[in-house]
């Protein structure tokens, strides 16, 4: 194990457990204190701080999700590639919310409420993109460590698929709670009644071609694949985790069993299978047909981008 994998950062790690406090009170606001307003209603500092803390919390929830995983892609593969991830995960997905809200393509038919920030174009909050750059850049870094980890061909191919893939895992959870007429608070409304609990199909075929769109596109700007052996699998699953649970939390509230299960079949077992690396060894380092790494000193790391395959 290199000492770039032993050593946790420690602006990281603040980041991180900063995010995953945000989660907690979080639910604890949406869950115990919104439906009891008794629990504060008689205590001054508190029911003067609960409306700003409901009006802003989940934004910086998603702020303190995207500092994590910016600073994280900085220290592990590089300012050029993590910059490049950033500004196609925000831009790109900022396009298609923006048509999702105002023709209902490719999602389906929604619209954001106003606990979520800042709204661009009057429609999309500002820290909608956020999010999408944040779990899409955690689902990706995760597909780089699980595929690989193995001598597989094509491998670039099947990460984007797997990145892809665990991207909509999450969504299979965390938009079925928005969709129930049960949940006190929503941060968006379905104006469409879908056949998946509430949720139209093609939301999830939207999601898998956004996220799989913009992972290719920052995947081909980076010219040389990130180096899985550089990838420690803590941050990445430890996001993915967090906020898979945040989402399962949210559709257990409300009833929808079902759907935490598919989580965690869909999503968090997947997901794991990123350990068996640290099982079966971190890989030979063999260059595999189509797959082309750099080293930790590559000029593509320190300057930007190499041309060289």
């Amino acid at each position: 194990m290199t000492y770039l994998k032993r050593v946790k950062p420690i602006p990281v790690v603040i980041l991180f457990v900063l995010h995953v406090m945000s989660i907690f009170f979080g639910l604890a606001g949406l869950l115990v204190m919104s439906p009891h307003p008794e629990l504060y209603s008689g205590i001054p500092w508190l029911a003067s701080l609960y409306p700003s803390a409901m009006l802003h919390g989940a934004e910086l929830q998603m702020i303190l999700g995207a500092a994590t995983m910016f600073a994280f892609g900085v220290y592990t593969i590089g300012p050029w590639k993590t910059g490049v991830f950033f500004a196609i995960g925000t831009i790109l997905p900022l396009g298609a919310e923006l048509m999702g809200t105002g023709t209902g393509w490719p999602f389906g038919g929604y619209g954001y409420e106003g606990l979520l920030g800042a709204k661009l174009g009057g429609r999309v909050p500002y820290s909608v993109p956020l999010s999408w750059f944040y779990m899409g850049f955690a689902s990706y870094l995760l597909a780089i460590a699980i595929v690989g980890a193995g001598k597989i061909r094509g491998r670039s191919v099947l990460t984007l698929l797997l990145g892809g893939w665990l991207l909509v895992a999450w969504d299979l959870v965390l938009d079925p709670a928005m969709a129930s007429p049960n949940m006190h608070i929503h941060f968006w409304d379905w104006h469409v009644n879908g056949v998946y609990f509430g949720m139209p199909l093609r939301n999830l075929v939207g999601w898998f071609g956004t996220g799989l769109v913009f992972m290719t596109l920052s995947r081909l700007l980076w010219f040389v694949d990130a180096d899985a052996r550089r990838i420690p699998a803590w941050l990445p699953f430890g996001m993915y985790l967090a906020n898979t649970v945040w989402a399962m939390s949210l559709s257990l509230s409300v009833g929808l069993w079902q759907t935490a299960v598919a989580a965690i079949v869909f999503g968090l077992l997947p997901a794991s299978l990123v350990w068996r690396r640290h099982r079966t060894g971190s890989g030979s380092g063999e260059q595999q047909p189509g797959f082309a790494v750099e080293s930790p000193l590559s000029p593509s790391r320190v300057s930007g981008p190499s041309l060289g395959r």
